[in-house]
């Protein structure tokens, strides 16, 4: 698993996902002007939204992950097509 992990944080992978993040949050940013330009959504700083959005799916992501890896009563919680 070391080897693995050594390959995948390689500098230039690492690279390559910090310029891939930068463009995702970019592109994020636009979309989320667009929506305010259009008045769907209410006019904020859109660089702390993006930065909200982000933080809270990435909690639910770890969450939901956690939640599905310890095997406890609370896996009743995850339909069974999920399983």
């Amino acid at each position: 698993m070391k080897r693995i992990m050594g390959k995948i944080f390689c500098p230039e992978v690492m690279k390559a996902l910090v310029q891939k993040g930068r463009l995702n949050f970019d592109i994020g940013r636009r979309v989320l002007e667009k929506g305010m330009k259009l008045e769907m959504i209410r006019k904020v700083n859109v660089y702390e939204m993006a930065d909200a959005i982000w933080g809270s799916f990435v909690g639910i992501t770890q969450l939901e992950r956690y939640l599905y890896e310890v095997p406890t009563k609370r896996m009743n919680y995850i339909k069974k097509p999920l399983r």
